[in-house]
């Protein structure tokens, strides 16, 4: 052979061999001109890095830069420098020592606090350090202007140990006071103090800046759909409470990555000395390690000079094994203390080496010289800080950010939270109208979840937290999206979330009128005529011949399917076609029906006019058409699976034909609501006439415990609180509280001998009289007449009382959390409250005429303090106007 054949047959055999590292040469055309092209892999790459969505295995999430690199308190910088540019004299005067000298005398003259001068003025001499004594004064004129002498002392209480520290403490305190003074410009009660620098606000327009968007970006989609005042102010409202459940969520995040690990591996390795300085030194080089790799800020401001970073900050992770990680990164565990989570053991750390060697953050480079030097290497992308990088992200997984965001708010629990739901129902429309489309606008619980509103539909949650501007649009595809679209836009099974697109509609035809939507997904096409009638054995009782669909005898309305499945439950006929005549409608209307005295597919009864004999099926008659609506009796209409433990839902009051109300074992163990997933109706009558039963009984025994009364009270609270979404069902069961003969009875008898019962079940009669009072309930006079005589026996009998603080806080107590549950539905009208106010009033009236140390300790023991705060925020305005707060919580 010649030299140049040989040459390329060895290429060719070399390419055989490694087909993917080897590329073809040109002359490859020459032996071989009709092979084909060689693949690209440019297309593939291309397609790989656009179809996924960025995963948190690269330090990438979902949440808008704004909420990631902005904190409340930079958004307070931004309102204090547009006051500084609007008035010069604000400004002026917050750098002058010698007008903040006369701001501290009144501050300090106002809480009574003996350090308060000294605190202050070394605060601003901390601010003025930093070249942020602007700041410090302008929070000192607002404190002075709407803080009150209670809130003033805590400040210098909290400030006073940091003060005296290192520059890092110091600066926590700078942080902690200018919040709390800015903080007063959206929470700020009406203030009844005069100052001499009322007139610098008024000129520099600092208070209208509080209530514009100013701060928030202004160029999220919603901004292009919303016209009205109310939405707008929506919109600002979402995005403060956004905000402030966004700065709890990275500082979580930080503590279970970073922050609570380090303090673990440090405590397990020995060094207590590094463990106790995480907090101090260490969290500056982790602060600048997140805020360098995504520009993330918390409410923890770092000092990025701190040439001490090293103490606390290492390179632990590589220290532990992946059984740590695997505790710290469970949802339960989010942003919990290591000290708290019992699966953490000792062995999980298996190189103590960062831990025995005292500059092992800086000896082996993972700090550097101070913690600014983390910081540029975080920026650059380092990849020794990758794997923290990562574990920072996980807890921004969108799965879990969408989740936690959308029902830690809905629930709004914490008193910065309440409003959201508001918030939310005045924009859904907007929002549903612009990705949706037309059609009637559903309630938002029911579009955002799924038919038995248990699992968030994360696809629809993160496209509306997109419409606002808080997730990123890679996050959040349209919810028309395509499912195979939407599977390429996501990439990721552990990420994808369900798609959104239409449901599959019926067949045409008639529908039976109490057939639920939910019942008809995932129908079967209509299958073929010749398919449709298939001979079956003759009915055994009236030996009425039947084909494939009929599941009743048309003769006598025996079911069939069970007569086949005890004479022969797994032996499969063969399937013969014929034909029939005379289809007609069965009396429901929804099916062509042979002829017959009984539905062939609902077993109803068939109207006399046209009830015919029964007759052989001639071989001309088009096949009847099975009924594609209406499932076996074994079918559960709910996860559409045939099952033998299907059970008819109770309903309390049925209102048309439940029939088709029923539900499997396993649905009813997930669906933990009691009320029927169809039609709404309680679902509990047995439980909700025990519990009427109970109290009755308690009440008739005559027992005096006004623990069992409290636990009643609190039962019921509890079922108000699960039907706070269906009031009527609550009105419902009060009527019938009311209106029960027995039950009147005792209420008279109680009223009559002034029976501890009315005192100890208060709660139960403060809340029916409100529901009465507000037109509510549709009860007789005498039955009301009845109620306001057992309110004012109630008053009558804490006043004489006496001086009994658990008592008294007990009382209280059932007061507040009556109205919580309540409040929880939106249904506090102003009887209520009014009627919770003088509760109050009375046992700050009771204190104030005793007014022991013992007689506070008692109360304040027996009050929940959260019930009390939620309370006063939403009713006052703020706690400092209670006087409950005032008469038992002001130092």
């Amino acid at each position: 052979k010649s030299k140049e054949i040989r040459q390329q047959e060895t290429s060719m055999f070399a390419r055989l061999r490694r087909p993917s590292k080897v590329q073809r040469s040109p002359s490859d055309s020459k032996l071989n001109p009709n092979a084909a092209p060689p693949k690209q892999k440019k297309n593939k790459i291309q397609k790989t890095s656009t179809s996924k969505m960025p995963s948190w295995q690269n330090g990438a999430t979902p949440l808008a830069q704004h909420y990631m690199t902005t904190t409340r308190l930079n958004r307070y910088y931004q309102q204090f420098e547009a006051a500084f540019r609007t008035s010069s004299q604000l400004h002026n005067t917050a750098t002058s020592r010698s007008d903040v000298n006369r701001i501290i005398g009144q501050l300090a003259s106002r809480s009574n606090h003996p350090e308060a001068n000294h605190v202050l003025s070394r605060l601003y001499d901390i601010a003025q350090g930093m070249r942020n004594q602007k700041y410090m004064g302008v929070a000192y004129i607002l404190m002075l202007k709407f803080e009150t002498a209670d809130g003033i002392y805590s400040i210098v209480e909290r400030s006073r140990d940091r003060i005296g520290r290192c520059y890092s403490a110091q600066k926590q305190a700078y942080t902690l006071t200018v919040s709390q003074g800015a903080h007063l410009l959206q929470q700020r009660g009406p203030s009844q103090v005069n100052t001499s620098w009322d007139s610098l606000l008024s000129s520099s327009r600092i208070l209208e800046s509080s209530a514009s968007s100013s701060g928030f970006p202004s160029d999220v989609p919603a901004a292009t759909h919303i016209t009205s005042s109310e939405e707008r102010e929506a919109l600002l409202r979402l995005q403060e409470i956004i905000e402030d459940y966004t700065e709890t969520h990275k500082e979580n995040a930080f503590m279970s990555s970073l922050h609570e690990p380090a303090r673990f591996y440090y405590d397990m390795g020995g060094n207590h000395h590094h463990r106790d300085h995480v907090d101090v030194h260490g969290l500056n080089g982790w602060l600048c390690l997140i805020r360098g790799w995504f520009g993330a800020q918390i409410p923890i401001i770092p000092q990025a000079d701190d040439g001490d970073a090293f103490k606390g900050c290492s390179d632990v992770w590589s220290g532990m094994s992946s059984e740590a990680w695997d505790v710290f990164k469970r949802d339960e565990n989010f942003g919990k203390s290591y000290k708290g989570l019992r699966a953490l053991k000792s062995n999980m750390v298996t190189n103590k080496s960062f831990a025995s060697n005292f500059n092992s953050g800086r000896d082996t480079g993972f700090v550097g010289h101070n913690a600014s030097a983390m910081e540029e290497g975080a920026k650059k992308k380092k990849k020794k800080y990758l794997k923290y990088a990562e574990k920072f992200a996980y807890f921004f997984r969108r799965d879990f950010l969408v989740k936690k965001l959308f029902e830690v708010l809905n629930s709004e629990e914490k008193a910065e939270h309440v409003g959201f739901r508001k918030c939310l129902q005045a924009l859904f429309p907007v929002f549903y109208k612009v990705e949706v489309g037309a059609g009637d606008v559903p309630d938002y619980l029911e579009f955002f979840y799924d038919d038995m509103l248990m699992n968030l539909d994360l696809a629809a949650a993160s496209r509306f937290f997109w419409w606002i501007g808080v997730i990123k649009v890679e996050y959040a595809p349209p919810l028309s999206t395509h499912p195979s679209q939407d599977e390429a836009f996501f990439g990721q099974a552990d990420s994808k979330p369900p798609a959104r697109v239409k449901k599959p509609q019926p067949p045409p035809g008639p529908r039976p009128s109490n057939m639920k939507p939910s019942a008809m997904r995932n129908l079967p096409k209509p299958p073929p005529a010749a398919a449709a009638a298939k001979k079956m054995p003759p009915c055994t009782k009236c030996m009425a011949q039947a084909t494939a669909p009929f599941r009743f005898c048309v003769g006598c309305g025996d079911n069939l399917e069970k007569q086949r499945a005890a004479a022969e439950p797994e032996k499969k006929r063969p399937a013969k076609e014929i034909k029939s005549d005379n289809i007609r409608r069965c009396s429901c209307g929804c099916i062509p029906s042979p002829p017959g005295n009984f539905c062939h597919m609902c077993g109803k009864p068939q109207p006399k006019t046209s009830t015919v004999a029964l007759a052989p099926i001639p071989a001309s008659a088009p096949a009847p058409v099975p009924d594609l609506y209406d499932e076996p009796d074994n079918c559960c209409p709910i996860c559409m699976e045939e099952k033998d433990d299907i059970e008819l839902i109770p309903h309390w009051h049925a209102v048309g034909d439940v029939s088709s109300h029923k539900m499997c074992g396993s649905c009813r163990k997930q669906y933990n609501k009691n009320e029927c997933p169809f039609c709404h109706e309680v679902s509990i009558k047995e439980e909700i006439v025990v519990l009427i039963d109970d109290f009755i009984t308690a009440v008739g025994q005559g027992t005096g415990d006004p623990q069992k009364s409290a636990a009643l009270v609190e039962r019921w609270q509890f079922f108000e609180m699960e039907f706070s979404t269906n009031l009527k069902v609550v009105y419902r069961v009060c009527k019938l509280v009311l209106q029960d003969k027995k039950f009147a009875e005792l209420l008279a008898k109680g009223v009559a001998e002034r029976q501890g019962w009315i005192r100890d079940g208060c709660g139960l009669i403060y809340r029916w009289r409100a529901l009465a009072k507000d037109g509510k309930l549709d009860i007789t006079s005498e039955q009301q007449a009845l109620l306001e005589k057992a309110y004012k026996l109630s008053l009558s009998m804490i006043r004489s009382m006496g001086a009994h603080g658990h008592h008294l806080g007990a009382y209280y107590s059932q007061c507040i959390a009556v109205w919580l549950s309540a409040f929880q539905g939106d249904d506090d009208g102003e009887t209520l409250r009014k009627m919770v106010k003088d509760a109050g009033k009375l046992v700050v009236d009771t204190y104030k005429r005793h007014k022991t140390s013992e007689l506070r300790r008692e109360v304040t023991e027996r009050v929940v303090r959260d019930y009390a705060r939620a309370f006063s925020i939403n009713v006052y305005g703020r706690e400092e106007l209670d006087p409950v707060f005032t008469a038992f919580y002001k130092r």
